[in-house]
């Protein structure tokens, strides 16, 4: 039985004029493509039925959600109008507990529906003899395929909670629409999360999933621990990172690659330290104290530079680029200034 009311189509379109259509084929429509979807997994069910709204416990139903929120008011709202006008909705999926129905797969509508004055609507009852693995399965990926997409992150969290149900990752991955790659990092980001936890590593948890994932191959809990304190301290990039830990892991011993670690660590402290000097010698009020003083703090503090000891401090690729660049700018600064003073004439 298709929902429908009594107001005519034609005088519900003009009414609401600005409330797209719902637009749906017809398999979608007389519910084909979900009993197609739920004999693919193998769910005995009753076909299509029209279903009397007092069967169905509606405080289960939405409690009974994967969705933190059960009903999204947007959605609800547009169907109630859609509804009125005579537009066809697929089913909603329901299966009994106790003697009472209760949604699976289809609260918007049924919110809608009763918005809309209706008294039955149309609906599919699985058996009672679903297993509730299989229950979980089909409303993850109902929520997914039928609704209102949820977030990435609301997906990584049912996939990961189908796994842990016995479901192989490819078929969590596939109900929840993402892929087995997308599983397998926020997988290992979340397992770096919670080592991070245990050692006590301040800041880790807003890194970056693909940063997360890179650092928890490192197996050493000290390589570990201090590469995350560098990566968390330096604010390296994903490239800058992955060099990094390809880096590390050449590097034969724990004692060589904490080294290594070290030694990037304190090549950012001096970085630092001599930036926050620069800007207190060089930055009074807003401006230059004096061009004299900048230049004779800025050239007295590069001729300190040992070249043996910068060309050691520079560990990534990244950091090869950024001095060569900031030589370079510094050269062509250097022969701008040396072009104006030949221009001073003492009389």
């Amino acid at each position: 039985m298709s929902i429908s009311t009594k107001v005519g189509a034609e005088q519900a379109l003009a009414a609401n004029a600005d409330v797209e259509p719902i637009r749906m084929t017809q398999a979608e429509a007389t519910g084909v493509a979900l009993t197609k979807w739920l004999d693919g997994h193998g769910v005995v069910h009753s076909g299509v039925e029209t279903i009397a709204m007092g069967l169905i416990d509606t405080k289960a139903s939405r409690d009974n959600q994967a969705r933190m929120i059960a009903l999204v008011s947007a959605s609800v709202e547009r169907f109630t109008i859609a509804m009125k006008r005579g537009d066809l909705f697929p089913p909603i999926i329901l299966y009994f507990k106790g003697n009472r129905l209760v949604i699976l797969d289809g609260n918007n509508r049924h919110e809608a529906a009763i918005k809309a004055g209706h008294k039955t609507i149309s609906g599919i009852i699985i058996s009672p003899d679903t297993p509730s693995e299989m229950i979980q399965l089909l409303m993850v990926e109902g929520n997914t395929k039928h609704g209102e997409t949820p977030s990435l992150e609301w997906r990584l969290r049912q996939a990961q909670g189908l796994v842990g149900q016995g479901y192989a990752i490819t078929d969590a991955a596939e109900a929840c629409g993402i892929t087995a790659s997308q599983y397998n990092l926020a997988a290992a980001a979340d397992k770096a999360i919670a080592r991070a936890a245990r050692m006590g590593i301040q800041g880790f948890d807003k890194l970056g999933k693909t940063l997360m994932q890179k650092l928890g191959t490192l197996s050493d809990d000290k390589v570990f621990h201090a590469a995350s304190a560098v990566v968390i301290e330096t604010r390296l990039s994903q490239p800058e990172v992955a060099e990094l830990i390809g880096r590390l892991k050449k590097r034969g011993s724990e004692a060589d690659r904490l080294q290594l670690l070290g030694e990037l660590s304190d090549s950012h402290k001096v970085r630092a330290a001599t930036t926050a000097a620069l800007n207190r010698n060089g930055n009074a009020k807003g401006g230059l104290s004096s061009p004299k003083n900048a230049v004779a703090t800025a050239v007295g503090k590069l001729l300190k530079v040992d070249p043996i000891a910068l060309r050691r401090s520079v560990l990534t690729e990244g950091e090869h680029n950024e001095v060569k660049k900031r030589l370079e700018e510094a050269a062509d600064k250097i022969l701008v200034l040396q072009v104006e003073l030949e221009g001073v004439r003492f009389d």
